[in-house]
């Protein structure tokens, strides 16, 4: 031997040689060439005849030298890579009668590439030689023996471990050398066959492809120069080194042709019949393919079994005659027949693969189309590496998902008959309503295993079956809880509604860890599942569901203060790593600041919790709607407590509970400057902002339940504190009107004011008025809710005569009440002038269809043709900016259907602008006689319009006498004495019921 820095493998050749060196008389001979390592000490462990020798880069010198102090009459050479197979058949060879008439024995290497040692490389090698003075090696690398025949064969093996391709150090280290000598040997003799072929294995081995195949076409074109008989016998190594780099570089036809031509003249050269078939297979050749296949198949099986002598290709590597060379094309020539429904052959084929992924695909599909179902179980019971089951058990899963109802309930019948977790599974499969079954699984087998399919069909069948699986679930980490619900709720609606009665249902203590704990990975998988179900739909979350998120949240803050100390925590919760117990955290401090009533700093909490955990950001501004809708029912309860008791007026006054163009805020304010105590209270607050002294959003409401719950609290508050109730639109205290039998039991004044769409029917309007359009069209909800008021509101009032037709024969007493305005706010801009030249012409299409606005714009379009005139339409503007600009103009066009003047009119009056809008002729004459205003439909909105843009005069003479029309009948002072004087009348009719 000679070795350097080899303590890894010295002690495993070492080893192996022992049972030789017992049986026959011998002396081990290392010749070390510079070890640094421990190698000298073990090898001083096993013989005494070390020698040194300082390495000079030529390996047959180095040979020679070990060569030279053997004094036995046969000399074995072996590396330290290296280790005999079976150490004790060697010494049987010198047992062979014939043995002395031999000068050279061949053995067998076995080349494991890889660490896992499932791919081998075979070749012949000579290693005994006979110590006749002569025998000697020559070449500086890769050297070769020069020996004497005869030559004789046997079945010996040596193991090799020196080419792990799997160890880049070793082979990065083993390229350089080796490259480095043969290029030098190469500068010598650029002609040498053999260096060229070694240079080329050099490159592949190393990845380099490309100039692999350089290396080996210069190899090949000099072995193409020698005589045929020399390429047979001696070179036809560098023809099978040529057929494999070509399939290495893709070169799948060139490999085809070359290995033709070998096989021409060896039809035992297995690594040919290997690297055609596979080409012809990549090149989609596969019927071709098949028939080479078969041939590698039969030649391999007569090499295994010693049918074939290695000894015929003692020149060359083999590559193919190890199982994992097998395995691969075998799984290819598997997959074709299976895909020509030649199951039987496909299986035939199959059974030369390693255990592997692919061999259980190939077995569980043949074996379930030739509906082999119990050949296939005891496949599966066979397999020894049992980290392939998850594997075996997905794709059968999978193939069962195809087949036909029958056929799958067979194969689980088969399946149930074992005792391991997946026959264990298909016995539940085959009684699915077996509880003691399920019962049984889930007991025995950690919970957490039903989080991989098919497992988690259990979760399924268990929920079916209403079995609680809550105390297994507290067993779990928080991401297995997690992970099986959300199984469970993208499998079925059920255990959606499983999961949310839990979570609903649970009065978890808030000292009870594992059950809040429990709760709070429920929660947050059903939440953020719904989001993005929501997202997905472009819907809001669902109204049970954001009910259903308040339990979550204080689930979440009981949780968080059982896992940390929560004093102090707002100072570090910033430096923990887990974001979702930040958001608990955020959660517990914005809860503990609305207690101490730090509705701001509450609010900042909360924003910080969406901060820190974005996806349940929808939840947390529903939470803050709802501390806001709490916040503003108790300041509404404490107010009108307060209110009522500081008014020394015994007429108290609450109007709501909607805002009309801020007619409900004008007339409180009127009241009051009339000493009433009088409040307005909205359920409804307007984008335009319009005060009310009272307000709660009843549209941030989710929770039907709870909202009923407030609105009955705030009915009974405003009972207690006020004596007259003035409703708006229709609407009450309650949604459901529930409030008034109340109010008319107590004998509070209860007044009804109606302002349009709400009552307007079109069957009714069309009788006096052909141009009418209305909002609501079911007349029959319209109608039953006018008669359910009217059974219980004996007054109402309306602004007018048009508005009167609707709600006749309704109530016992309608007034009519004309609508106020705030004089001081709408003056008439003093600096504004009427334009002689381009006036301005102002329409606000709040409602186009039932103003008439494509007439207005259709008239607008034909006379700009003729006249030079400005137009604005005032729409996306606050009601201040509205208002500027109504202030700029000298025409305001209102509305030319509805046959009644509006807000609108009467604000633009106010600021002294002629006003076109459509009063119809039945109800003219129930006006004032000064009524100011241009009145115009669709049929004479052109003309009318023309005129006033041409008349200047009658412009200014409009506009004084509209600010005059207003002040004298829709002054705020003016019509709360009105109110005033109806909500006596009214306490009066109730006292005396």
């Amino acid at each position: 031997m000679m070795v350097k820095n080899e303590e890894k493998n010295l002690n495993r050749c070492l080893r192996s040689l022992e049972p030789v060196m017992s049986a026959i008389p011998s002396e081990l001979i290392i010749v070390d060439t510079g070890s640094t390592d421990d190698t000298v000490l073990i090898a001083n462990q096993y013989t005494d005849k070390v020698y040194f020798h300082k390495w000079n880069n030529h390996f047959s010198e180095m040979r020679n030298i070990s060569i030279s102090y053997a004094k036995g009459e046969w000399i074995f050479i072996i590396d330290a890579d290296e280790e005999l197979d079976a150490p004790t058949d060697l010494h049987k060879v010198f047992e062979y009668n014939e043995i002395n008439r031999f000068n050279t024995i061949r053995m067998q290497v076995r080349n494991y590439v890889f660490k896992d040692e499932k791919k081998e490389i075979y070749n012949v090698s000579e290693r005994l030689f006979r110590n006749d003075g002569e025998f000697h090696y020559a070449g500086s690398i890769h050297n070769q023996p020069i020996f004497k025949g005869p030559v004789i064969n046997t079945d010996l093996v040596i193991n090799h471990y020196g080419y792990y391709n799997d160890d880049p150090e070793l082979m990065e280290r083993k390229f350089k050398r080796t490259s480095t000598l043969l290029l030098k040997e190469l500068e010598k003799d650029p002609n040498s066959i053999y260096y060229r072929f070694q240079l080329a294995r050099s490159y592949l081995m190393h990845k380099d492809n490309k100039e692999a195949l350089e290396e080996i076409e210069k190899a090949f074109e000099l072995v193409q120069k020698l005589e045929e008989s020399l390429i047979k016998t001696r070179y036809y190594y560098v023809l099978g080194e040529y057929v494999r780099i070509l399939f290495f570089n893709d070169k799948w036809q060139e490999c085809i042709n070359v290995s033709e031509k070998g096989l021409a003249d060896n039809s035992e050269y297995l690594d040919l019949y290997y690297y055609k078939a596979a080409s012809l297979y990549y090149l989609d050749k596969k019927e071709e393919a098949e028939a080479v296949f078969v041939e590698y198949f039969k030649l391999l099986d007569e090499y295994r079994a010693n049918k074939v002598d290695l000894a015929k290709f003692s020149s060359i590597e083999m590559y193919t005659v190890d199982k994992q060379a097998a395995a691969v094309v075998a799984s290819h020539l598997s997959d074709y027949l299976y895909s020509k429904e030649r199951y039987g052959e496909s299986l035939k084929y199959a059974e030369y693969m390693y255990e592997s992924n692919k061999k259980s695909i190939l077995f569980i599909r043949n074996y379930l189309k030739l509906k082999r179902y119990h050949e296939l179980f005891g496949f599966y019971n066979a397999i020894n590496d049992k980290s392939l089951l998850p594997f075996f058990v997905a794709c059968m899963e999978n193939e069962l998902k195809e087949m036909e109802e029958s056929d799958v309930s067979e194969v689980v019948a088969v399946f149930a008959g074992g005792q391991d977790l997946y026959s264990r599974f298909n016995a539940i499969r085959k009684e699915k309503h077996n509880t003691a079954l399920i019962r049984n699984f889930i007991g025995n087998y950690d919970i957490s295993v039903l989080s991989s399919e098919p497992y988690s069909q259990v979760l399924t069948y268990a929920i079916e079956a209403e079995i609680n699986l809550f105390p297994y679930l507290k067993k779990l980490s928080d991401g297995n809880i997690k992970t099986l619900v959300k199984i469970a709720i993208d499998y079925s609606q059920k255990s959606v509604q499983y999961f949310k009665n839990y979570l609903q249902n649970t009065r978890a203590r808030s000292n009870d860890y594992h059950a809040n704990r429990l709760l709070t990975a429920i929660g947050n998988v059903l939440f953020l599942t719904a989001i993005e179900k929501a997202k997905a739909s472009n819907m809001p979350l669902t109204a049970e569901d954001l009910s259903l998120s308040e339990e979550y949240k204080q689930a979440g803050i009981h949780y968080i203060s059982s896992l940390y100390q929560t004093n102090g925590i707002r100072m570090n919760y910033k430096t923990f790593d887990n974001s979702e117990h930040q958001f608990y955290i955020l959660l517990f401090l914005a809860k503990e600041a609305f207690d101490s009533g730090l509705q701001k700093n509450a609010i900042e909490y909360y924003k910080g919790a969406a901060e820190h955990y974005p996806f349940l950001a929808e939840l947390v501004k529903h939470w803050i709607a709802n501390m806001m809708l709490n916040a503003s029912k108790q300041l509404i309860l404490a107010s009108m407590k307060r209110d009522s008791s500081q008014s020394g007026n015994e007429l108290k006054v609450l109007q709501g509970s909607i805002e009309i163009a801020n007619q409900m805020s004008l007339l409180t304010e009127g009241l009051k400057q009339n000493e009433v105590c009088a409040r307005s209270l909205t359920y409804h607050p307007n984008y335009l902002r319009y005060y009310a002294d009272y307000e709660l959003d009843i549209h941030t409401h989710t929770n039907k339940d709870r909202m009923v719950k407030d609105l009955g609290e705030i009915t009974k508050k405003a009972m207690e504190c006020f004596n007259v109730f003035h409703f708006h639109f229709g609407t009450t205290l309650t949604l459901d009107h529930s409030d008034l039998p109340l109010l008319r039991g107590a004998k509070k004044a209860v007044l009804m004011h109606y302002w349009g769409s709400e009552v307007r029917m079109l069957s009714v309007a069309r009788e006096w008025n052909r141009y009418v359009q209305v909002k609501v069209s079911d007349e029959d909800e319209i109608k039953r809710k006018l008669e359910h008021l009217g059974s219980m509101i004996d007054h109402c009032v309306v602004a007018d005569h048009e508005l009167y037709q609707y709600v006749k024969g309704y109530h016992k007493h309608i007034h009519f009440i004309k609508q106020t305005i705030d004089l001081e706010k709408y003056m008439p801009d003093p600096r504004f002038k009427f334009r002689k030249k381009k006036p301005l012409v102002v329409h606000a299409p709040t409602s186009p269809e039932i103003k008439g606005t494509k007439f207005i714009l259709q008239a607008v379009e034909e006379l700009k043709s003729q006249y030079d005139f400005e137009f604005v339409l005032v729409q996306g503007k606050s009601h201040d900016e509205a208002r500027q600009i109504y202030q700029q103009a000298d025409i305001v066009l209102d509305e030319l259907l509805c046959g009644s003047y509006g807000i609108l009119a009467i604000e633009s009056m106010a600021m002294g602008k002629p006003v076109i809008t459509y009063i119809n002729e039945h109800i003219r004459e129930t006006y004032p006689s000064e009524l100011p205003l241009v009145t115009a439909n669709p049929e004479t909105v052109k003309e009318v319009l023309k005129s006033l843009l041409t008349d200047w005069d009658q412009r200014v003479h409009l506009g004084k006498q509209g600010r005059l029309y207003v002040e004298k009948h829709h002054d705020a002072r003016i019509i709360a004495k009105q109110f005033i004087d109806l909500y006596q009348t009214i306490l009066s009719d109730v006292g005396a019921r």
